[in-house]
């Protein structure tokens, strides 16, 4: 028996992103066929794809480089199948960047930018989270963002109100975040945070207890008051060698820098109540 045997056709490459897009510089374009174990081969110069043409794979793509233009026209081939038909793909190369990348943070106690101190970022390569600390005396900063692409710009917010390098960021004990945005040419956007860790003093002593304007006789860590005995109320001062330090009162309440003694009797044999005090350093 004697016929005509047709091949089938394989199917035609499509590209993605698709036809008609606008790409930056280095973009690659990923070609496929619906058709499994297809050859595609493809061509830049706007010239019909052949077998001779160059081979596409994931190390060897159709890339957008600078000059207006990409047409990207190709075709898929497999043994035993007719070539599909060809395709043409065109593109505009956007000539802005979309690099929202930092090279770095710079922060300072002077506007200058010449007494600086070491930011580092957490993480791996690519972090978007930088880290600094410094010391109890330092109360303002001024920070700088370096963007990658000189073309990029950079907002900066501390407590939701903009900050810009010239501008003093005034720190408390603590963490204080700095928001940074960096907006690349093409309105691409990525965000990072600077954390600026403000150290305590360290120094959680209370420095003394006045009863009026009279300091209250100190033995160590112990202070003494001597009342009349007839007082069922007393309320005593206390200074904190660091004033950010927190306090804590055992036996007693404790409002802001005073200390208020409530319900004192008089006994002979026990007339020497005992109130526990404490403080500790905040941050």
């Amino acid at each position: 028996m004697y016929g005509v045997f047709t091949a089938d056709q394989a199917v035609e490459p499509v590209a993605n992103p698709a036809s008609g897009s606008v790409l930056q510089v280095g973009k690659s374009i990923s070609l496929t066929s619906a058709t499994d174990g297809v050859n595609i081969r493809y061509t830049i110069d706007g010239t019909e794809p052949t077998s001779e043409s160059m081979l596409y794979d994931t190390q060897n793509q159709p890339t957008a480089v600078a000059g207006g233009s990409l047409t990207v026209r190709a075709i898929a081939q497999k043994d035993g199948m007719i070539d599909s038909n060809a395709q043409t793909f065109v593109y505009t190369i956007s000539t802005l960047s979309d690099n929202a990348n930092l090279t770095g943070i710079l922060a300072s106690t002077d506007s200058s930018f010449s007494n600086l101190f070491a930011v580092t970022p957490e993480g791996s390569a690519g972090t978007t989270i930088y880290a600094a600390t410094v010391s109890k005396v330092v109360n303002a900063v001024y920070v700088n963002a370096l963007t990658e692409h000189v073309g990029a710009m950079v907002s900066m917010f501390k407590d939701g109100l903009p900050v810009t390098v010239s501008n003093a960021v005034y720190l408390n004990v603590g963490v204080n975040p700095v928001h940074i945005i960096v907006i690349a040419e093409n309105g691409n956007r990525q965000a990072f945070t600077l954390n600026i860790n403000k150290l305590g003093s360290g120094n959680a002593d209370i420095s003394g207890i006045r009863y009026g304007n009279e300091p209250l006789l100190q033995s160590g860590n112990t202070f003494m008051l001597n009342v009349g005995w007839d007082m069922a109320t007393v309320n005593v001062l206390v200074d904190l060698s660091d004033p950010t330090a927190q306090m804590t009162v055992t036996g007693a309440t404790y409002d802001m820098t005073v200390i208020h003694i409530k319900d004192l009797s008089f006994d002979a044999s026990q007339n020497i109540p005992d109130y526990r005090y404490g403080a500790r350093r905040n941050g």
